[in-house]
């Protein structure tokens, strides 16, 4: 029987864990084990995942000092697991009770390296409030697609997305990128991208909308800079790979819209802009600014291309245009930085 070994970071997820655990319990698949690594909680988080250990001995847990990153924590899982597969569970989604089951019928009949089912986000605590849904492309279950740049290319805007079981082999070599808060998403592209063949499942992970996850929480707002690290990082995968030109442009215009989207946001921030927090996000967007070539901005329609001619590619010059314009949006009500 193919062993599965499902990997779960936790951070003060007390609302949610609990019932993240159970949809594993309640799998009709009993090969499996659950890791669960506890970054530093300071609710009870901590108490019930040791609570679940103690009832059944599948459930691994391992408690560390606080990192803030999903990755830190799934690469020590990732130190312990003894699966064949590896699946992401965060703490505060659900997984269809059938879905190990399917994989484990799938993987029977084709050797795959990464098994993706549907993907469901929905909100208010109900399943079936479906906000919008991943599914293979075409709707078609029984075909496979081929790893490299084709996986890769459909990963970047999500038509694949990044919750699937992958071969233990393939991702051992890669580990969950940390150096952003984001990380996991480049690592899932590059796992497509090292891929050798990818097929689907039809079963369901229940991603959460969860305000005070990691990712969404207000409180993360200046650290969700890191993302621009992330974004380049990709482009620069694209480039060191010889990727067509299609998908270099592609992962160009991600650069480029995740770089405009965090400046303006940043110049139109109420908070303080002495904080640590403040001038860290700033620096990450000086260091992209400078790395992104003059010539990407062609990708930005006219009134946007202009604004960053006019800056000369200097930084400051940039910044100056930025806080005066986010200026005279508030003061005429008017939105320039659209």
């Amino acid at each position: 029987m193919i062993k599965f070994s499902i990997i779960m970071a936790a951070y003060n997820a007390e609302c949610f864990i609990e019932k993240a655990i159970k949809s594993v319990l309640s799998q009709s698949y009993s090969n499996w084990e659950l890791v669960i690594v506890d970054d530093g909680s300071t609710d009870r988080t901590a108490e019930i995942i040791d609570y679940y250990a103690n009832l059944d001995n599948r459930i691994v847990v391992r408690h560390v000092k606080h990192k803030g990153t999903a990755s830190h924590a799934r690469n020590c899982a990732l130190d312990v697991v003894s699966g064949d597969y590896i699946q992401i569970l965060d703490a505060d989604d659900l997984f269809q009770n059938d879905l190990l089951d399917k994989y484990s019928n799938k993987l029977n009949q084709e050797q795959v390296d990464i098994l993706a089912p549907d993907l469901i986000y929905f909100s208010d605590n109900k399943t079936d409030n479906v906000i919008w849904k991943i599914v293979p492309p075409q709707n078609n279950y029984k075909q496979y697609i081929s790893g490299g740049e084709l996986s890769f290319d459909l990963s970047l805007d999500w038509q694949l997305h990044g919750f699937f079981a992958v071969k233990r082999s393939l991702i051992d070599e890669i580990k969950y990128d940390t150096n952003a808060l984001n990380g996991d998403e480049f690592t899932t592209r590059k796992l497509f991208y090292y891929s050798n063949k990818v097929g689907f499942v039809e079963s369901v992970y229940f991603y959460r909308q969860n305000l005070s996850s990691t990712t969404k929480n207000i409180n993360n707002e200046l650290k969700m800079y890191e993302c621009l690290i992330t974004s380049f990082n990709l482009y620069k995968f694209t480039l060191e790979n010889n990727m067509s030109k299609k998908i270099l442009k592609k992962s160009k215009k991600m650069l480029v819209t995740s770089f405009w989207g965090f400046a303006r946001k940043l110049y139109e921030y109420n908070g303080n802009k002495y904080s640590d927090g403040f001038i860290r996000a700033e620096s990450i967007l000086k260091n992209t600014f400078q790395i992104i070539p003059f010539s990407f901005w062609n990708l930005f329609h006219f009134k946007k291309r202009v604004f960053m001619y006019l800056s000369f590619n200097n930084y400051n010059i940039f910044r100056f245009e930025l806080i005066f314009l986010s200026y005279l949006s508030k003061k005429l009500n008017k939105r320039f930085l659209e």
